[in-house]
């Protein structure tokens, strides 16, 4: 699976990417909504994983202009944050089939979070 990850912070994206890729898939990792956009034009992804909160456009204002352009995406999406999001927050992911992880969380938690999100069923 071609997986996404698009956080400004090095350190989780990183991380996030390097567990993924031991459970098999292959990991972009983009810092910004911008570098997120041209990753998305030159590879085939099958799932996001997205922070909220990232400078220049945020991670909902990005999930929000794929609403158009790649709506099955946003049901194959974890949005993480640390921040506690508002109800119009959580109705619009909600709205989209995205799933959403509050940090910090533990290795398991993410997994299951995620498998969740894109129907795995233990086949990582």
């Amino acid at each position: 699976m071609n997986v996404l990850v698009v956080d400004d912070q090095p350190c989780v994206a990183d991380s996030l990417a390097l567990f993924l890729r031991t459970l098999g898939n292959d990991c972009f990792v983009a810092r910004e909504a911008d570098e997120a956009d041209r990753i998305l034009e030159r590879q085939l992804i099958d799932a996001l994983i997205v922070d909220v909160n990232m400078p220049g456009r945020t991670g909902l204002q990005w999930l929000e202009s794929l609403e158009s352009l790649r709506p099955e995406l946003l049901r194959r999406t974890l949005v993480i944050t640390g921040a506690r999001l508002q109800v119009e927050d959580r109705r619009r992911l909600s709205g989209w089939g995205a799933g959403l992880l509050t940090k910090p969380f533990p290795a398991d938690r993410l997994l299951e979070a995620f498998q969740r999100q894109v129907s795995w069923s233990g086949d990582c």
